[in-house]
């Protein structure tokens, strides 16, 4: 298993960086498992800020498909991404 890390910034209507996170995941199992905890950190950072209105932001087009998709996502990955989408 491999190492790797999870980013997250908050930034306000102007594009200015307001916060946050970096975090190690010390087991990887996939590339889409760990962009999967990042979509779930920054759910779980704008709800810790009380943030709302929010636009989520990703280069990851999975996650984009499976937070923008009507049909729910029964894999690994769509359970991951269960209290973001």
């Amino acid at each position: 298993m491999k190492q790797g890390g999870i980013d997250v910034l908050l930034r306000d209507s102007d594009g200015h960086v307001v916060g946050g996170i970096c975090m190690k995941v010390d087991t990887v199992a996939s590339l889409d498992t760990v962009e999967a905890l990042a979509g779930r950190a920054a759910c779980e950072l704008t709800a810790e800020f009380n943030l709302s209105p929010v636009v989520f932001e990703s280069e990851c087009l999975k996650l984009v498909k499976t937070c923008s998709s009507s049909v729910e996502d029964e894999s690994t990955f769509g359970q991951e991404n269960q209290l973001c989408c």
